[in-house]
């Protein structure tokens, strides 16, 4: 395609000047070009898992009903089709996974605290690996040892985490590889992709713990739990045990409140901070941990010197979210480790730089939470679930995202319409005071299609890219190997040039909700094609709007614009888009504010006209709306304010002098009539 061959020649153009380019599949520039493209309905209920198999053909999901669902991802123009199978599970589904020697086994673990087999070639005869009758365990996360794709390890809600084989028939066998207090829940396994006997062990408190699955006939010798009164005696007392990483702050923390607990009398003090999913990158040597109620953490291991506890480790912080409400976020790898991605509480995905740990891009992937995000295993793609009944599939379709992050756009390359620039003022120097919108803000002026400002963009002779617009400047730096600056004895803090945060632009309004509230009214994702017939229908209802001011009908006129508001309640697949959606949003928006003024409904039209300048703070067709309704409003003081700035950008605007004077009239009735008011109730 254009893009491919304009996105390699810039490539190759890096190697060639600088000696220093980044391998295509690890460019950072995909990161950029993610867009919403398929959107996979099919499930009742919260979706907590979603798997690839190995050859990203099969994308395998779980879901609080209690069903898992195969999609088909062999024909990538269209549409997955998918197939639903039942499990034995009587309560949410938390995680399944693929059989590593059989892709038609699935095994799942469930808030029911049972683990289950399903074979997708008999539908009708799931089996149960684990079934327990306590009230309240749960069964969260699997993990297959890389080695032996018949054994498995799976954590629970009472401080054990299970090690089953597929080989035995016996209900119920398993063997503890690992065990805590039953205060303690464990949340996340994950084996060591390198040295198969090592694995990684999340729970409900500060601390990973490594263990080695060699230890573990020591330890089911004895009781898998332990009396002891504090924590650290119950993890050092389990033999698999042999290292420990954590966050010093969050560690003080708890302790505090464990100190604060015991004073007061208290057994057990609930824990706000720990981890809900950990992930090792290729190499072995660093571990992503996510840790609830905290940020997203990456270790760097060392495993050569296991006999030590490692105080000291490089650790690098992945800020920039909230992580309180669920337990059920995952940290995932991508682009080849060179890119950490996790959901937050907003409804965002997150992407960092796993060298550096900026934020790269945020992406807008569901109403309330994002707990899943599952890179392709040789695609750019990436699947992403939360409490959405769906899953979003996201993919390197818009060509303008990659280009733009590449640099290779320039002033001319908007591709945007400027159909009313006119009514558009600029804060450029050059230009003439006379050409700015001066029009009469009447009835008459009916349709108030004010655009975005176009888009400018700037690159120096460097390759570095900046965008100048209203509210948003984005500078990119252009990406470098790292090893071959270490390799010419340079320091690769002080060589490298990281990328800059991309945040997406989408409804900002939604995080001002609640969770509830989001669940009911938050804006819900739509792909590119969705969107635009969206915006089409909403231009037809606004067209529809601007006949009835016309003919003066100002309650058919304000059906018609919240009609298309409706339509264009949803959240922006590109910033192409989010700026075409705020065209039509803002023309709405202060339309609607000329028919409130007309229907005497001042209080209203004054917060429209404020979502028109929160928007566009120098549109001055908003600022005459909300200094009308200002001065029916009797506040008169805020309505010359408005009028004066108004002034300061369109100076020879007449209609912005006439209603300064009939506001200063106003102004000095209402004063002499209060005064008046007054002196009659003292005498």
């Amino acid at each position: 395609s254009t893009w491919g061959r304009t996105f390699m020649q810039q490539l190759l153009f890096e190697r060639r000047v600088t000696g220093k380019g980044q391998c295509l599949a690890t460019h950072s520039a995909w990161i950029r070009g993610l867009e919403l493209t398929k959107i996979l309905c099919g499930h009742s209920g919260c979706v907590n898992t979603v798997r690839w198999n190995k050859s990203g053909s099969l994308l395998l999901s779980g879901s609080d009903d209690r069903c898992v669902r195969l999609w088909n991802f062999l024909d990538t123009k269209s549409t997955p089709k998918s197939k639903s199978y039942r499990t034995l599970h009587n309560h949410n589904i938390f995680d399944a996974v693929f059989c590593p020697n059989d892709e038609g086994s699935i095994v799942t673990c469930a808030a029911d605290g049972n683990v289950c087999l399903v074979d997708i070639t008999a539908p009708n005869s799931p089996r149960l690996i684990y079934s327990n009758n306590d009230i309240g365990l749960v069964a969260s996360k699997i993990d297959f040892k890389p080695d032996h794709p018949n054994l498995f390890l799976c954590t629970f809600s009472d401080g054990i985490v299970r090690l089953f084989d597929l080989r035995c028939t016996q209900d119920n066998h398993h063997m503890v590889a690992f065990s805590l207090n039953s205060f303690v829940t464990t949340t996340a396994v994950q084996f060591h992709p390198n040295m198969f006997d090592t694995f990684a062990v999340g729970a409900d408190d500060p601390k990973l713990r490594l263990c080695d699955l060699r230890k573990i006939s020591n330890a089911n010798a004895s009781s898998p739990h332990h009396s002891a009164s504090s924590d650290d005696e119950n993890e050092r007392s389990h033999p698999s045990v042999f290292r420990e990483f954590s966050v010093p702050r969050l560690v003080e923390g708890l302790q505090r409140r464990s100190y604060l607990g015991m004073r007061a009398g208290l057994a057990y003090v609930g824990r706000d901070i720990g981890i809900s999913g950990v992930a090792w990158a290729r190499d072995g040597v660093r571990i992503a941990v996510n840790f609830r109620g905290d940020n997203v953490w990456v270790f760097k291991t060392r495993l050569e010197a296991q006999e030590e506890i490692d105080k000291s480790c490089g650790m690098i912080e992945m800020a920039g979210r909230v992580n309180k409400q669920t337990c059920a976020k995952e940290v995932q790898w991508m682009l080849r480790d060179e890119c950490v991605v996790s959901g937050g509480d907003c409804g965002r995905v997150f992407v960092w730089s796993a060298r550096t740990g900026k934020l790269i891009r945020k992406l807008k992937a569901d109403k309330c939470v994002v707990n899943c995000a599952q890179p392709h295993p040789n695609q750019r793609v990436l699947a992403t679930s939360g409490i959405d009944d769906d899953i979003k599939i996201w993919d390197i379709q818009h060509e303008w995202a990659i280009m733009k992050s590449r640099g290779h756009l320039n002033s001319s390359c908007t591709h945007y319409s400027h159909r009313h620039c006119k009514n558009k003022l600029s804060h450029s120097p050059h230009r003439n005071t006379h050409e700015q919108h001066t029009a009469p803000h009447t009835e008459e002026d009916e349709d108030d299609d004010e655009v975005m400002s176009p888009m400018r963009i700037e690159i120096d002779d460097s390759g570095h890219i900046t965008e100048l617009e209203e509210e948003e400047v984005r500078e990119f730096g252009s990406d470098r190997n790292s090893n071959e600056s270490s390799a010419n004895g340079e320091s690769e803090e002080s060589e490298e040039s990281e990328e800059s945060e991309y945040d997406d632009e989408d409804s900002d309004d939604d995080n001002d909700l609640s969770f509830h509230r989001r669940m009911l009214d938050g804006a819900p994702n739509v792909t590119r094609e969705v969107a635009i017939q969206r915006i089409a229908e909403a231009v037809t209802a606004k067209q529809h709007g601007n006949q009835q001011v016309q003919s003066k009908l100002w309650d058919n006129a304000l059906r018609y614009y919240h009609d298309a508001l409706r339509r264009l309640h949803f959240v922006s697949p590109t910033v192409l888009v989010r700026r075409q959606q705020l065209e039509v949003c803002v023309a709405c928006w202060s339309n609607i504010a000329l028919c409130l003024i007309h229907l005497n409904r001042f209080a209203e039209a004054r917060d429209y006209s404020s979502k028109v300048l929160k928007r566009q703070p120098t549109n001055v067709k908003a600022l005459f709306r909300r200094a009308t309704a200002y001065g029916q409003l009797n506040n008169f003081d805020d309505a010359l304010h408005d009028v004066d700035f108004g002034l300061t950008t369109a100076p020879n605007d007449n209609d912005l002098e006439r209603l300064r004077r009939q506001l200063i009239e106003k102004k000095a009735i209402h004063k002499r009539s209060t005064a008046q008011r007054l002196r009659h109730l003292f005498e």
